[in-house]
């Protein structure tokens, strides 16, 4: 075994910053270094996502929630980097979570209750406490006479979650009683652990918690 991979972990627990990995029933702690991906000519990438290193033996995998400086990010990839043979440390980007509150997912259709078996229709909650990153994806046009050049400029409304929540389409993702969306579609090929859903206005009925 390479001494490299534990001189790292050891330079990572010395220097780093320790995280809180959201799970359950218990949260999990480790250590990280990151960095501001500055110099990057993305925008999305330069406000939105870290660099980070991670020990050889990191517990953290895509799709966790995790949170440190007051900060909540959605682990994005994690990618090994192998020297002879052993992993010696992975490399990780992390999204930073900007959802001003904790959302919640909630779908609309029959629910059986589980004392009288009487099945009624309404929204019932798939995940509560939800934690993602909101941005406006490609531009696209649509078709619209009412306009002089005949097409309307448009911006699609994504949202990356983590997969385990298990988001489908026609779900409604409720930030509030005033701001809520009803997903479209659900892109679950693009990054590991990460569904990427398709966010659209919602006129369906008043949903109360």
């Amino acid at each position: 075994m390479s001494g490299i991979g534990p001189d790292i972990l050891e330079v990572i627990n010395e220097l780093g910053i320790l995280a809180t990995i959201l799970r359950s029933p218990i949260n999990l702690t480790e250590r990280l270094t990151y960095d501001v991906n500055g110099q990057a000519s993305n925008p999305f990438m330069r406000e939105f996502s870290l660099a980070a290193s991670l020990i050889y033996t990191s517990v953290i995998v895509s799709g966790d929630v995790v949170q440190f400086g007051g900060t909540s990010y959605l682990v994005g990839s994690k990618t090994p980097d192998v020297f002879e043979g052993e992993v010696v440390e992975y490399a990780a980007i992390l999204l930073k979570c900007n959802v001003p509150a904790l959302f919640s997912l909630v779908t609309y259709g029959p629910s059986t209750n589980q004392s009288t078996f009487v099945v009624t229709t309404g929204w019932t909650v798939r995940r509560a406490n939800c934690y993602g990153l909101i941005y406006r994806g490609a531009r696209s046009a649509l078709l619209n006479e009412e306009v002089s050049l005949g097409k309307e400029t448009t911006f699609t409304l994504d949202c990356f979650v983590p997969a385990s929540y298990g988001a489908a389409p026609q779900d409604r993702l409720y930030i509030s009683a005033t701001e809520y969306y009803r997903v479209q579609d659900v892109e679950k090929y693009a990054y590991p652990g990460i569904h990427i859903l398709k966010l659209v206005e919602d006129d369906r009925v008043v949903y109360t918690p």
